[in-house]
C-alpha cells in the first residue's frame, strides 16, 4: 500500500497530468511515495497501518495526512497470470 502526497510525487510530463492537476512538487532525482507491505490472507482480516510505519518516501519520508492525494494497493507482477480477489472496505486514516 502506498500513500501519495504532492511532496513525494514528481510533476507529470506533458501530455500527462497529475491526479490533482499540477499538484506534484517533488524536485528530487528520485521521487517515491511512502509505502508499507501488508500481508494478504486467504480470509478477510482487519489491517491497521499507522502513519508512523510509512517511512519510505523520498524526499519526504512520512506523508502529511492533510496532503494525501491517493492511496494505492500494488500487487506483485508475474509473467504467469494468477487470480486476485481483493475486498477493501471501511478505510480510516489513523494518525
Amino acid at each position: 500500500m502506498s500513500i501519495s502526497t504532492p511532496g513525494d510525487a514528481a510533476p507529470a510530463v506533458a501530455p500527462k497530468v497529475d491526479c490533482i492537476i499540477n499538484s506534484a512538487t517533488c524536485t528530487a532525482t528520485t521521487c517515491t511515495q511512502p509505502n508499507v507491505k501488508i500481508p494478504v490472507t486467504a480470509t478477510a482480516a482487519p489491517q491497521t497501518v499507522l502513519f508512523a510505519s510509512l517511512t519510505t518516501g523520498v524526499p519526504l519520508p512520512s506523508p502529511d495526512p492533510a496532503a494525501i492525494t491517493q492511496i494505492a494497493w500494488n500487487f506483485g507482477w508475474s509473467a504467469t497470470p494468477y487470480p486476485v480477489e481483493v475486498y477493501i472496505g471501511d478505510i480510516e486514516l489513523v494518525p
